[in-house]
Order: C-alpha cells, then sequence, then structure tokens
C-alpha cells in the first residue's frame, strides 16, 4: 500500500473515531438533558396536583374539581395527568400537546428511557380510592434535543469532510518530492 494512502487513511480513522466520540457525547449529554427536564417538569406537575387537592377539598363538588384539575394539564408538553378510581378505570385523561417535529425512532428508543410515574391518591374527603397518575412523556423534549444534536453531528461531519480532504492535499503535496525519486 502506497505510503500516502496509509497516511490519508490513518488519519481518516482518527476522524472516524473523533466522529465516534462526538456522537457518543452528544447521546448522553441529550439523555441526561432529557432526564433532567422530565424530572423537573414532574415535580412541578406534582406540586399542581398537591395545590388542586387543597382547592379540591374546599369545594363541594369533588368529581368535577377533580376532572378540571386533569385538564389543567391539557397541552403541557411533558406530563400526562390521567385521573383513575378506586377500580383502576380511567375517569380523565389529560391530552399532550402535540410533537412540533418528527424525530426518528430509533433516536427516540436510544434517549427516551422508562417514563417516570407519580401516583398520588386523592384525598378521601374528595374522592375515597381515586388515585392521580402523573407520566412523562419525552417526546416534545427529545424533539429538541434531536434539532440540536443533528446539527451538531452535521458541523462535527462537516468538519471532518474538510480535514479529510484537506489532510489528502497537503500529504499529496508533501509526498511529491518522494515521487520524484
Amino acid at each position: 500500500m502506497p505510503l500516502r494512502v496509509r497516511l490519508i487513511a490513518l488519519v481518516g480513522l482518527v476522524l472516524l473515531l473523533s466522529i465516534a466520540g462526538g456522537a457518543a457525547l452528544v447521546a448522553w449529554r441529550a439523555i441526561q438533558s432529557v432526564q433532567t427536564e422530565l424530572q423537573a417538569a414532574l415535580d412541578v406537575g406534582a406540586r399542581t396536583v398537591r395545590n388542586g387537592y387543597a382547592d379540591v377539598a374546599n369545594t363541594g363538588g369533588a368529581a368535577k374539581e377533580l376532572r378540571h384539575l386533569v385538564a389543567t394539564f391539557n397541552g403541557n408538553r411533558h406530563v400526562r395527568a390521567t385521573l383513575m378510581d378506586a377500580n383502576n378505570t380511567v375517569t380523565a385523561v389529560s391530552e399532550l400537546f402535540p410533537p412540533a417535529q418528527q424525530v426518528p425512532a430509533w433516536f427516540v428508543r436510544l434517549i427516551a428511557g422508562a417514563p417516570l410515574v407519580v401516583r398520588m391518591p386523592v384525598p378521601s374527603e374528595s374522592g375515597a380510592g381515586d388515585t392521580m397518575v402523573l407520566q412523562t412523556d419525552p417526546v416534545n423534549e427529545i424533539g429538541e434535543i434531536w434539532a440540536q444534536s443533528r446539527d451538531a453531528m452535521l458541523v462535527l461531519g462537516g468538519f471532518a469532510v474538510w480535514s479529510a480532504r484537506l489532510t489528502s492535499l497537503v500529504v499529496r503535496r508533501a509526498l511529491r518530492p518522494l515521487t520524484a525519486l
């Protein structure tokens, strides 16, 4: 194998390893970012439910107020609220904000992780045996992360291609005197 080809292949291998390392770093950071965002959203949702329970306890129409509490989660980007009765039958469920961007399924599987779930029993004076279930849904957050990750990898890939072309040119010129020999 000619020296020029070996040198260019070696630099190409280093660039490929750099891209692989960059991809791993981007994925690791994306997983952390999604988990942090979803945990924060779940904490805020749980606080909203606790505050809602206090309001429900002060009113006479507990069932209606509990459904209204679930409806306050309509349009939430990260948390779905579900009200279940004592028999675990769903009596009300919120609708998530529809994702703004389509994300490849492989990226969702890579980043999503298991959903976070919080079960909060409804106070007995408001709805005996009822449970409010809050569950995270990462699709909207992953959509944002996908755009950032894709752009970062495109920049890294573009840099690698440009570096490979420049390296090829430099090696070819540097080895020209050896070819003449």
